[in-house]
């Protein structure tokens, strides 16, 4: 009786290391998804300055701004679609960790029922 319930601990035990290891990879793509979107955000106010700089200079010279705006504000669409799609990725992430956890609780409640049930 005690090596059925010590071999029940054992295995709650590696249950639960099995699922922490997974929610920290889950976690761990989150994160690095959040790291692109910074790096992006750096790119776009290093887009918004040269802009502004464009912008501040036109206002006291003319000179090549149609050519430059238009590459900068492409540089800046880009970086403004890119920052998108990554949170995009985040919140499907996001979602598949919900649901995820939804099935292991369910499966969870389930094999509790069971396990009732074969006790009584």
């Amino acid at each position: 009786m005690a090596s059925t319930t010590w071999d029940d601990i054992c295995k709650s035990v590696g249950q639960l290391a099995k699922k922490a290891g997974q929610k920290i990879e889950e976690l761990s793509d989150v994160a690095a998804i959040r790291l692109k979107i910074s790096a992006q955000q750096a790119d776009l106010e290093e887009a918004y300055t040269k802009l502004g700089k464009l912008t501040y200079e036109h206002s006291y010279a003319d000179k090549r701004i149609e050519v430059d705006s238009l590459e900068i504000s492409r540089e800046i669409a880009s970086c403004v679609e890119t920052i998108t799609q990554l949170r995009e990725e985040i919140a499907a992430l996001k979602a598949k960790i919900a649901a995820k956890a939804e099935a292991e609780f369910e499966g969870e409640a389930e094999e509790q029922t069971e396990d009732d049930k074969d006790s009584e």
